[in-house]
């Protein structure tokens, strides 16, 4: 395997009135080389601190309490902020979920996509050079008009064409590593289908590896071939997409799945999963951290701290399951 990246038992935690609380607990994922991996959860599960710690923008009153993260083998957390500056932007990148305030409104778009080729760049680029690569790269996210946009305003711009901007921006300096923090979270559905296909493309075009990162199973279930599913910090459990989807296994994911509107649920009230994820203040740190929501759960899941149980791609974290026994069920109600 050749892993991009890789996230070994990392744990990053907030003090909040004298406590330590994990916010990331423990977690490991990996992305191999042009492979699309989703990472998926509620609002609250950690998602967005996971890609932000990545990338070393983590809040400044967040602690890394242990683990390591490794992009092309290197270790990103020894890096200084010189080294940061250097990699961020040219080696990986991230895509945020809001467009409108990931672009300085005050800046034209062609001069902030300039700024990151120069910043990054190992010696001094003609400027007919230097627009010629960035209306490439405008048309290749499929932005009509590109003289245009490379003019405008991000203010003048649809949510839509920010959101392609902003996919331009972040593959400009042919990263290997694009981490994609919800882009399509605030996008029609359309727009949030052609944003998904430029990605695909981009993906398979230059071999790039992405860590597509959403709160929506619907999403992510044609578009990754690997799926991590996240709650209150912890990674519940993992697979090939299209075996997670067909066959969940831990309570979470499957709560998750069955809340998926479709054409076959038309007319029928929606399954939901009731509560909602504790927030810092109220995780004890003990036991599964889905017990007051889980239909399935016993006293041994508030106390027993969680272990992995793994069978070739899957992975669980669950007191009541038995994996192995769970999937050997599975295959047999297939053959059935």
């Amino acid at each position: 395997m050749n892993k991009v990246l890789e996230i070994d038992n990392f744990t990053l935690s907030f003090k909040i009135k004298d406590k330590e609380v994990k916010a990331v607990n423990d977690i490991s994922l990996y992305v191999e080389k042009g492979e699309v991996v989703g990472l998926v959860g509620e609002s609250g599960c950690g998602k967005s601190l996971t890609a932000l710690s990545i990338v070393n923008l983590q809040p400044s009153n967040s602690k890394i309490v242990d683990g390591q993260i490794e992009i092309n083998g290197e270790d990103v957390l020894s890096y200084s902020r010189e080294m940061w500056n250097d990699k961020r932007g040219k080696d990986f990148s991230i895509i945020f979920q809001e467009p409108m305030s990931a672009l300085d409104p005050l800046v034209k778009i062609g001069n902030q996509i300039k700024e990151s080729i120069v910043a990054h760049a190992d010696e001094s680029i003609n400027s007919v050079d230097l627009k010629s690569r960035i209306m490439d790269m405008l048309r290749a996210v499929e932005l009509r008009n590109p003289e245009l946009v490379y003019d405008s305003y991000p203010h003048q711009l649809s949510g839509g064409m920010r959101q392609r901007v902003l996919i331009a921006l972040s593959l400009i300096n042919n990263p290997c590593l694009l981490v994609a923090d919800e882009p399509t979270t605030a996008l029609d559905v359309t727009v949030q289908s052609q944003i998904l296909k430029i990605l695909k493309q981009m993906n398979e075009e230059l071999s790039l590896s992405v860590l597509f990162i959403s709160h929506d199973l619907g999403v992510v279930k044609n578009f990754c071939e690997r799926i991590y599913v996240m709650y209150a910090g912890l990674i519940v459990e993992s697979g090939i997409s299209s075996d997670l989807i067909e066959n969940p296994i831990h309570p979470y994911t499957k709560g998750l799945i069955d809340s998926i509107p479709s054409i076959k649920k038309r007319g029928k009230t929606l399954s939901t999963i009731k509560g909602n994820v504790p927030t810092l203040e109220r995780r004890s740190g003990m036991g599964c951290p889905f017990a007051s929501r889980c239909y399935l759960a016993k006293p041994v899941c508030y106390v027993k701290k969680l272990e992995e149980q793994r069978v070739g791609s899957r992975s669980l974290f669950c007191h009541l399951i038995n994996l192995e026994e769970e999937l050997e069920r599975i295959k047999s109600d297939a053959k059935n």
